[in-house]
């Protein structure tokens, strides 16, 4: 009994210890930002990453660190490539980013969908600059550096890369359908003028809900409410512990993700795009504030409930026989 109490405890302090590195890594971002007076190096997807890469000790997307890299450098030059040169609209710029990156996640047989997120941004909050790609390089230069001494220092299990083993064309008929399905949604909401509902993040959560295989699809409600609750932090940051306490972004920050992993916690459930969301609003228009949990939250259940309804996990035509 003494023996597995200690390795309880020791386990706690671990994944203490990878979440205190993700926060740093969040602070850092900012902070960044803050001292460079460049906003691209506020790239909310990092935390996003941060708890597939460095918190979860699971395989949550088929990548190496190589491919990290080169993943999410590429997504953003794409995605900044396409805001300065494309005369397109938004909802054919979306299409020609998501297609680019569906390709290069099939090339290196990899899923590690937050590179959408990484091209897209730009383009759904009309802002960029060359600053951005570089930007990202070395924020996924980094992440992969502190991944790499957790795994030195035995505080996370090193996962080798295995490839997606899914078949080229089902893949390709399965991000078809996806497409369809987020240019649908990204020409509405750019004709009702919400965009709060094309975050990127919102955007990943739908191709990680569309896997049927995926476990996020046993505990929709719950993923729904993580959401919520991400806007809603994100903003308390944002508006109220900032400007309220006078306090830097940066420390602002450092209480929004502390108080998500709480709720992580609490939910007994990390979902990596409520990172994402709670980090946002530090790069958002302020204008429309209030309208941030609400469209972020109906976004998620439209989304989730289009992949439940579209995406079904394939049944066996013999049951009863192992295949």
């Amino acid at each position: 009994m003494k023996a597995s109490s200690k390795n309880t405890q020791s386990a706690v302090v671990r994944l203490l210890i990878r979440e205190t590195s993700a926060v740093l890594l969040a602070m850092f971002m900012v902070g960044m930002a803050l001292v460079l007076k460049r906003h691209e190096f506020i790239f909310p997807e990092l935390a996003a990453l941060s708890i597939g890469s460095l918190i979860i000790v699971k395989r949550v997307w088929c990548v190496s660190r190589w491919r990290t890299v080169v993943l999410l450098t590429l997504a953003a030059l794409l995605g900044t490539t396409l805001y300065y040169y494309s005369p397109l609209p938004l909802v054919i710029n979306v299409a020609i980013g998501f297609t680019g990156v569906a390709a290069l996640l099939i090339i290196l047989r990899s899923s590690l969908y937050p590179a959408l997120s990484a091209c897209l941004l730009p383009l759904v909050l009309n802002d960029s600059s060359w600053v951005y790609p570089l930007a990202v390089f070395l924020l996924a230069l980094l992440l992969v550096a502190t991944q790499w001494l957790l795994e030195r220092l035995h505080l996370r299990t090193a996962l080798p890369f295995r490839p997606v083993e899914r078949s080229v064309s089902e893949r390709i008929v399965r991000a078809s359908l996806i497409l369809i399905v987020v240019t649908l949604v990204v020409g509405a909401a750019t004709f009702s003028n919400q965009r709060f509902f094309i975050l990127p993040p919102l955007i990943v959560l739908f191709v990680e809900f569309s896997r049927p295989e995926a476990g996020l699809r046993k505990a929709p409600l719950r993923i729904i409410c993580l959401m919520a609750v991400a806007a809603l932090l994100g903003n308390f940051g944002k508006l109220f512990l900032e400007p309220f306490f006078e306090l830097s972004s940066v420390v602002s920050i450092l209480c929004t993700i502390v108080l998500l992993f709480a709720v992580f916690w609490a939910a007994k459930r990390y979902f990596a795009p409520a990172a994402a969301i709670a980090v946002l609003p530090q790069i958002l228009e302020q204008s429309n504030w209030y309208l941030f949990p609400i469209e972020v939250t109906a976004a998620t259940a439209l989304f989730i409930g289009v992949a439940l309804l579209l995406f079904r996990q394939k049944r066996a035509k013999f049951p009863l026989e192992k295949v």
